[in-house]
């Protein structure tokens, strides 16, 4: 029995396989003598283009991601880290309005209105 890849390997290795296909299907669809034939390799061809930059994508992401590193990267966002004091939360659980924008003290939907518009 194989050993699993980690997910950037698993990731490379669909994203070559996907352009090989790709580059197979565009092939066939300038090769094709009928325009239903030619669409349905184009279709193919599409797919493969489109997982080939999802790959990409999805890689790019992972390298700039602390999180890809696995548990000694530290704790996922959103979690406290350990010895922290929760209670120097808000007390409304709410994060403070961004720069630039001023929240309304009669409607309290998270809405606030542009200052500088």
């Amino acid at each position: 029995m194989s050993t699993p890849l980690p997910s950037a390997a698993m990731l490379a290795e669909m994203a070559e396989c996907a352009y090989r296909l790709g580059i197979v299907f565009g092939a066939e669809a300038e090769r094709a003598e009928t325009h239903e034939r030619r669409m349905e390799a184009y279709h193919l061809f599409d797919r493969c283009f489109f997982a080939v930059r999802v790959s990409i994508a999805l890689q790019l992401r992972l390298k700039r991601t602390p999180l890809a590193l696995g548990p000694a990267a530290g704790p996922m966002p959103g979690q406290p880290r350990a010895g922290r004091d929760h209670r120097s939360s808000p007390p409304n659980g709410r994060l403070p309005p961004a720069p630039g924008y001023a929240c309304s003290p009669t409607h309290d939907a998270g809405a606030g209105t542009r200052r500088d518009q």
